[in-house]
């Protein structure tokens, strides 16, 4: 083709009409991308009174009288003619100033901005985006907000290293990474994180937050991630796990049933010897459930219970507070770790029976048992101890105070790198109830 031409020429398939060229966006995606994005500005205009195409759009009106308005209407719509001829453009970082970050996160991803303050107007320096792994969707919302972190920390490091790092959000980002009894990830991202100047700040600007939300937004799982998803919750696993547990004036028990892969049903009963809550006994029967699992040889393992709250933990979607349940579930994550895959459900209690069954029987003192149902006595709970962190006590004015001044009143040394020492020997501590403690 005469090369002049090109860019005045366009085809039709069956899939729509295409230019001769490319978009010059220098994204592969770029087409697709622009595509929804006009689809949702102009939804209640397009087949009314406009036509959109890859690099082209058409007002069109009923009568010539009418045009004038549809004009205006779609003029609205791109917020003023001259707004079009001044789109924002990355912007180039100078030495030693402080950059700020904004943070988004939704069911499926995470995204950020980096942006510069220039006469109080903020330019965009670059964006970040992730599609969520399926184990990563199920992560509480401020877990998300720190994956979103530390995630835009290692695809920016050369930022990160170079400039002080000032973190727009309203999540407390700051005191839920020195918490004692957070996961053993956010532990991980905190002692990452303090090798860079990062501060927190209370969000109050929008405009760079929409952008991290736009770029959420139009971030998607990936087809590998998607198709992992869907095999997931198509997957039939050949050993299955049932377990409940019961507590009462009488005592308290647990019921297990396992179901392995040639049909057999293997049932247990445990008899507990300590007092127990309603929680501590639904876990024992968990934890007591994969032993049996992992005796047995399993490698896999679905396991179901009627109990919300521990499924819930173990899913991540809800966090344990109290020292014993925090306790509990990292026992019972460690088991899990045996497995190679491993899926834990909820279902209603009509469907779980059997495993309540053997727990009201285990809870109660009875002197014959069937000889098909194994009986277990336990003397102590499976938490030997609770975990623990030492006091640090010292004088005032001793090498304490700089840490507890960080955590308290958010006061760094002048030095940067003394800065940058005491933020990476902070990880190891935390602060409760005005004393420091270190982590166990």
């Amino acid at each position: 083709m005469h090369k002049p031409n090109e860019e005045k020429t366009a085809f039709t398939t069956d899939q729509g009409l295409y230019c001769y060229t490319v978009m010059p966006f220098g994204l592969k995606n770029a087409g697709a991308t622009y595509q929804r994005l006009v689809n949702k500005m102009f939804a209640r205009q397009i087949g009314r009174n406009i036509e959109v195409y890859i690099d082209d759009m058409l007002t069109k009106s009923i009568t010539a009288d009418r045009h004038t308005d549809d004009l205006r209407e779609t003029f609205d719509v791109l917020a003023l003619k001259e707004y079009l001829g001044q789109a924002p453009l990355l912007s180039k970082t100078e030495t030693g100033e402080t950059l700020y970050i904004y943070l988004s996160v939704s069911e499926a991803a995470t995204s950020s901005v980096l942006v510069r303050q220039e006469e109080g107007i903020q330019k965009p320096i670059y964006y970040t985006s992730k599609a969520l792994l399926p184990a990563e969707t199920r992560y509480l919302p401020a877990e998300k907000m720190a994956l979103a972190l530390i995630t835009a920390a290692r695809k920016l490091r050369p930022y990160f290293q170079a400039h002080k790092i000032g973190v727009y959000t309203n999540c407390p980002l700051k005191l839920i990474l020195h918490k004692p009894e957070v996961s053993g990830r956010l532990t991980k991202w905190a002692i990452e994180l303090s090798g860079f100047d990062v501060e927190y700040l209370p969000r109050t600007a929008i405009k760079a937050q929409a952008v991290a939300d736009f770029v959420e937004e139009f971030t998607e799982p990936s087809i590998e991630v998607a198709r992992m998803m869907v095999e997931q919750n198509k997957k039939k696993f050949k050993w299955q796990l049932r377990v409940d547990g019961s507590s009462n004036t009488h005592g308290s028990g647990a019921g297990v049933v396992v179901s392995t892969p040639e049909g057999d049903s293997v049932e247990c009963a445990l008899r507990f010897d300590f007092k127990a809550t309603n929680n501590q006994v639904e876990y024992e029967a968990l934890i007591a459930g994969l032993k049996v699992c992992t005796v047995l040889g399993a490698d896999e393992v679905e396991i179901f219970s009627d109990f919300q709250v521990v499924v819930n933990q173990v899913l991540d979607e809800y966090q344990a507070s109290d020292e014993s349940m925090i306790t509990y579930l990292e026992l019972a994550k460690e088991l899990l770790e045996r497995f190679k895959e491993y899926r834990i459900v909820h279902i209603p209690r009509e469907e779980n029976e059997k495993a309540d069954a053997l727990a009201k029987l285990a809870s109660v003192t009875i002197n014959i048992w069937p000889k098909t149902i194994f009986m277990i006595r336990l003397r102590q709970p499976s938490i030997f101890k609770s975990k623990e962190v030492g006091a640090v006590f010292g004088e005032k004015d001793s090498w304490i105070t700089p840490i507890k001044e960080y955590f308290v009143n958010d006061v760094l040394p002048s030095d940067p790198l003394e800065a940058k020492r005491l933020k990476y020997r902070a990880t190891r501590y935390s602060v409760l109830n005005g004393e420091l403690y270190k982590r166990g």
